[in-house]
């Protein structure tokens, strides 16, 4: 599919690896391709996302608000992401996105990270 602002998948992808790292540097996120979707998952932060046991979870940003499944942490961070992801003309490009919370081979951990200011 030829993208309509001439920007290749690979070039989004590193688009927004650039402002997931540079908005969010106390997190880790996997940024991968699958066909014309692009997934974004949160792999590791500071504090914990997730209400239950779970170790990963696929998330409806059209439901995000509501978020039962995520800290009121999880919530604020991801409608952040989610954010981020739309203000931007990536969609534009022929690409779909997908956000998550860790993945079903490798799960979510918290992780403290020196100096980085959460609120």
């Amino acid at each position: 599919m030829k993208p309509k602002n001439d920007l290749s998948e690979k070039e989004v992808m590193a688009k927004i690896r650039k402002r997931l790292k540079k908005e969010f540097p106390y997190c880790k996120f996997s940024v991968s391709k699958d066909s014309d979707l692009i997934n974004i998952d949160l792999m590791e932060a500071p504090k914990m996302v997730l209400i239950e046991n779970e170790h990963c979870f696929q998330i409806n940003y059209y439901f995000l608000p509501e978020g039962k499944q995520l800290t009121e942490y999880g919530r604020k961070l991801m409608m952040n992401v989610v954010a981020l992801c739309l203000d931007t003309d990536y969609l534009d490009n022929g690409c779909y996105i997908r956000i998550g919370v860790g993945r079903w081979n490798k799960p979510f951990r918290v992780v403290n990270r020196k100096n980085i200011g959460i609120k």
